[in-house]
């Protein structure tokens, strides 16, 4: 017998804010993902460079959304608010997911669906002096409480994947 459910719809939230120098890297490390069952939300944080038109230059590939400065935790909210899927992702406009990013983390889910977070650790974090190696090898995590997140991890928002339930 095999298993005939439906794989869980991602909802892909990513901020930006006058992120015209970094965005389309984002974005395309969004649309190389292996895993293709997700829908991909973008709030502009009322930037006034050439963010907009970068994302509109994307047509239907991506849901695009405005609001006015209000900070990347509110842009995230109204990202959330807009999205149907059961798990929700999160990636900033500055950063990069690796192609088998949300595989990974929705094949975890799969087989811990009472998770209520499922992270990976990052690869590189900025420190506006230049890379910084965080990690050594590929880890991922999944927890049955933000309790035991906040205990085991030091929690970076492109590592994150949440259930929608949570």
């Amino acid at each position: 017998m095999t298993n005939t459910a439906p794989l869980p719809l991602v909802s892909v939230i990513m901020p930006a804010y006058n992120s015209q120098k970094y965005i389309r890297r984002a974005l395309e490390s969004v649309f190389a993902q292996t895993y293709t069952h997700y829908e991909f939300i973008v709030i502009d944080d009322g930037s006034s460079d050439a963010t907009r038109d970068i994302l509109l230059e994307y047509g239907d590939k991506l849901q695009y959304l405005h609001q006015s400065n209000s900070g990347a935790s509110s842009a995230r909210n109204y990202g959330i608010e807009s999205s149907i899927g059961s798990l929700i992702a999160f990636l900033d406009s500055d950063d990069l997911w690796y192609p088998q990013k949300l595989k990974i983390q929705v094949d975890a889910y799969l087989k811990e669906p009472s998770a209520s977070i499922i992270h990976t650790e990052v690869d590189k974090q900025f420190d506006f002096k230049g890379y910084i190696e965080v990690r050594e090898e590929d880890t991922l995590a999944v927890h049955k409480s933000f309790i035991e997140v906040f205990k085991a991890t030091n929690l970076k928002t492109p590592s994150v994947m949440i259930p929608r339930k949570v």
